[in-house]
């Protein structure tokens, strides 16, 4: 009897030994990328003590003496908490989130590594004003004494989930250009001029020309919304119609417009990357009310950033105090509250203690696609006045998993810009080689599509940042705003 007892005991006994350790398990792995939020550390590259207090909703507030350590200790803490948004974020900028999620994702990085987002940080870096690559500079360092030393399992449980899928990450130092990428993915998410002329050009292939412009009428003068004088308005009115449109393109470039691909290198789509989201109520809006006209006799603000919801969220809530690093000198104290990004310093919507500020989108055009005529007989030249012209070339490889080899992309650009639509059935071959001239017909025009954009070019928006957190006044926040691209 006591033979018979003694077995389910024993099966009873491995069972819980067994979910105790699966548990214990999953609480390890689940709890090690934690951070430490209380107690003393010490770490290289402060120039004072810090303090970083957390509220009682797990918002830092970051109290330093200058505004190099208060940047320092703002990377630290933005490293324990998103340390793999940061990175993610970083890749994604670069085109090389191949690496860790292999063929299926392979199509963003060609179309990334064709905008070529990471040369061009490299040029804008030296064109910062000085205390702004402090402040970078700064950041990176202390977001660097965080990850330093730390396995990959202890950044984030994204890392330990790769690492089952058989991903060996390496954890890079972060680099000041590395904040600058954020602001190129930042751009390429909530940039959609070209996106809306691709649309444009597979509307008019639908349905003819007449036909796509009754797609998109003129408002009624006497029900269009506005919140411009009349005058104003009658001129926008007036300018919109002489412009003409559509009806006012010759045969010739409306023959151009059929022979286009709409297809972008890598079949590329923005909807898999959809860091910042996308979709229907995306978007943003804000008021302001009169301090005549409130309770207090202060004016108020309200902003509403509604980009869909993400985990984690783009946005970090933070406050940072130092004793100097505020005004146009730098030697007023600086106290900021609001919403941080993590990747990038200082505070992006928040207030200090002269002004508050907040961000809605502008629907502006600032992207055009160049119609390229392509030689057939070599199609790394296009037409420029009628002759043939080279266009700038450069190799970029792709690591990605499971591949023993990298993905090798020839990149294309003209004058306008990079080459972003395929060559028809070139594109299998890559285009590395000229295609001898009896393989195509006499009478064969080949085009292609070239991206002119002003985030191609290099930008001081990391100075825009710093002096909207330094601003005073309305003046200084005007002219913060110079920056702002």
């Amino acid at each position: 009897m006591r033979k018979k007892l003694l077995v389910p005991v024993i099966i009873c006994a491995v069972v819980v030994g067994l979910v105790v350790l699966v548990v214990g398990a999953r609480s390890v792995v689940l709890r090690r990328p934690f951070p430490r939020t209380k107690g003393r550390v010490e770490v290289e590259g402060l120039q004072a003590p810090a303090e970083i207090i957390r509220d009682s909703n797990g918002v830092p507030h970051i109290y330093a003496e200058s505004m190099e350590d208060l940047f320092f200790a703002q990377g630290y803490v933005h490293a324990q908490d998103r340390f793999w948004q940061m990175d993610f974020f970083r890749r994604a900028a670069a085109g090389r989130i191949s690496e860790l999620f292999g063929e299926a994702v392979l199509g963003v990085d060609i179309y990334i590594k064709t905008m070529g987002f990471g040369e061009i940080v490299e040029r804008e870096y030296p064109l910062l004003d000085p205390d702004t690559r402090k402040a970078l500079d700064s950041y990176a360092a202390g977001i660097n004494a965080y990850i330093q030393n730390r396995k990959p399992s202890q950044l984030g449980i994204q890392y330990t989930l790769l690492g089952l899928k058989g991903v060996e990450v390496e954890i890079e130092p972060w680099i000041p250009q590395h904040t600058l990428l954020w602001y190129k993915l930042m751009a390429e998410q909530m940039s959609g001029g070209s996106t809306r002329e691709l649309h444009m050009l597979e509307l008019i292939r639908a349905a003819g020309v007449n036909m796509a412009a009754d797609f998109f009428p003129d408002y009624r003068e006497d029900v269009m919304p506005y919140i411009i004088s009349d005058d104003e308005l009658g001129q926008v009115l007036t300018t919109v119609r002489r412009s003409g449109g559509l009806q006012d393109m010759s045969e010739e470039h409306l023959a151009l417009l059929q022979r286009c691909s709409t297809g972008l290198v890598g079949g590329y789509d923005t909807d898999p990357l959809c860091i910042f989201g996308r979709g229907r109520g995306i978007g943003s809006n804000s008021w302001v009310i009169a301090g005549s006209r409130t309770a207090t006799g202060m004016p108020l603000l309200a902003n509403d950033t509604h980009l869909r919801i993400t985990i984690p969220p783009i946005y970090y809530e933070i406050g940072l105090h130092s004793k100097e690093g505020g005004g146009a000198t730098g030697e007023e104290p600086l106290n900021l509250r609001g919403f941080s990004v993590p990747g990038s310093f200082g505070i992006m919507l928040g207030q200090n203690d002269r002004i508050a500020w907040g961000f809605t989108t502008m629907d502006t055009d600032l992207q055009d696609l160049y119609i390229e005529r392509i030689n057939p007989w070599n199609p790394n030249q296009y037409e420029v006045n009628g002759e043939w012209r080279d266009m700038a070339l450069r190799v970029e490889e792709i690591k990605v998993h499971d591949r023993d080899e990298p993905y090798r992309l020839l990149v294309r650009s003209t004058r306008h810009g990079p080459i972003v639509t395929d060559h028809g059935d070139m594109s299998a071959r890559n285009n590395f080689n000229i295609i001898p001239e009896k393989s195509f017909p006499t009478n064969l025009e080949l085009t292609a599509l070239a991206l002119r954009w002003t985030a191609l070019q290099p930008l001081r928006m990391p100075d825009m940042v710093l002096r909207l957190n330094r601003a005073r006044n309305f003046d200084e926040f005007h002219e913060a705003l110079r920056h702002m691209t």
